[in-house]
C-alpha cells in the first residue's frame, strides 16, 4: 500500500517521503532560537490562545504579546498563527 501510494504521490507531480524519515529529519532540522518569553507566548498560541489571554495570563500588555508573536514568526519563517503552531508541533519545540 506503502508503495501504490508513493507511486501515484510522485506520478502526480508530488514529493513522497516516509513518515519515519520525515520524523527523523524533522528531529535533525535546526531549531529556531526562540527566547524564554517566546517559548511562553509560542506554547499559549499552541494551546488556541489569543494575544489578550496571553497577555492577561504573563502579565504583560497585548502589544508586548504583539511584539514576541512578531518575533516568533520572523523565527519560525511562519505567516500565521497556525502556521506556527503546526511548525511548532511538528519540530517538537512544543509538546502537548
Amino acid at each position: 500500500q506503502e508503495l501504490t501510494a508513493a507511486i501515484r504521490k510522485t506520478y502526480s507531480g508530488h514529493r513522497y517521503l516516509p513518515v519515519e524519515l520525515a520524523e527523523l529529519i524533522a528531529e535533525r532540522a535546526p531549531r529556531p532560537e526562540l527566547t524564554p518569553r517566546e517559548n511562553e507566548v509560542l506554547q499559549l498560541i499552541v494551546h488556541g490562545l489569543i494575544n489578550k489571554d496571553i497577555a492577561q495570563i504573563l502579565g504583560m500588555s497585548e502589544s508586548t504579546v504583539r511584539n514576541h508573536t512578531i518575533h516568533l514568526f520572523a523565527k519560525l519563517d511562519v505567516s500565521d498563527r497556525t502556521e506556527a503552531a503546526t511548525f511548532a508541533l511538528q519540530r517538537g519545540i512544543i509538546r502537548l
